[in-house]
């Protein structure tokens, strides 16, 4: 999640200034968020995982559709030459 917000400095430098206090605020919230324990978090948070593996999933296959060419990285002869 850090390393999102400091990817932010390359793609929008405009936003240089709000990094270091949205990296507080996700720490301190994190910090917060502890008590409740892990199965109220993974509560909460497991259908969003969900979801985002299912579009990462579509992505990949969609991406393979475009192109099946890709799935010949898979064979190390083709990655040799």
């Amino acid at each position: 999640m850090l390393c999102a917000l400091e990817g932010l400095d390359i793609a929008a430098p405009a936003v240089q200034l709000y990094v270091v206090p949205a990296a507080v605020a996700i720490l301190a919230a994190l910090l917060l968020a502890q008590p409740l324990g892990t199965s109220r978090i993974g509560t909460a948070l497991g259908p969003i995982m969900l979801v985002w593996f299912v579009v990462i999933g579509a992505l990949g296959l969609w991406g393979i559709v475009q192109d099946p060419w890709v799935l010949f990285a898979i064979i190390p002869y083709y990655g040799l030459h």
